[in-house]
């Protein structure tokens, strides 16, 4: 599976992506279909149920014979607080729990990151107890698509119309620099 997190918003927050479904005001364009606060979560849940049910066929049926792994790949950027203040900790933390543990945390222990379910609440699908075991361990191996790295610091939890970006409750500064990304990569590649 390859980057469901930001496939997710990126598909059903801001709708750039298939199927192109969000709410006002988060789309990219003006918004005709879909709910920003829910479907994202919707996706991503449906997503891990799916990947989890397909580990599953692999490893009784093929695992054995084929000696195959599988994983996940992560989009990701790295977060770092803006300030040493207790709230950007918890910022950079919750940022974290917010892009990696939204994936991970299901995949590793079966349920989604605590400040995730308390930020988002009853929008954020619940696991079973059935669907929590399939999930958890369904992984050999994580991978980590890194882009950049941003500094992060708390902003207020808002009410009213929410979406993920509100539900993360943070702000991210700093510049995807593309060419540097290149640079690095070139001169430490072996």
């Amino acid at each position: 599976m390859n980057e469901p997190n930001i496939g997710a918003l990126a598909s059903y927050d801001v709708a750039i992506f298939p199927p192109g479904r969000c709410s006002d005001p988060f789309g990219v364009t003006k918004c005709t279909s879909g709910d920003s606060s829910v479907e994202p979560y919707m996706a991503v849940h449906n997503t891990l149920l799916a990947h989890a049910s397909v580990v599953s066929l692999y490893r009784k049926k093929y695992q054995a014979m084929q000696k195959g792994a599988v994983g996940i790949s992560i989009y990701s950027f790295w977060s770092y607080p803006l300030t040493n203040s207790t709230v950007d900790l918890e910022a950079t933390r919750r940022c974290i729990d917010f892009y990696f543990g939204w994936i991970l945390d299901p995949l590793v222990f079966g349920d989604y990151p605590q400040v995730m379910k308390k930020n988002v609440g009853s929008r954020l699908p619940p696991f079973t107890e059935v669907q929590s075991e399939l999930i958890k361990g369904s992984l050999d191996f994580i991978g980590i698509n890194h882009y950049y790295s941003l500094y992060v610091n708390d902003r207020p939890l808002e009410t009213g119309v929410q979406d993920y970006k509100a539900d993360i409750s943070v702000s991210l500064r700093g510049k995807y620099l593309f060419w540097i990304v290149i640079l690095e990569l070139l001169l430490n590649c072996s």
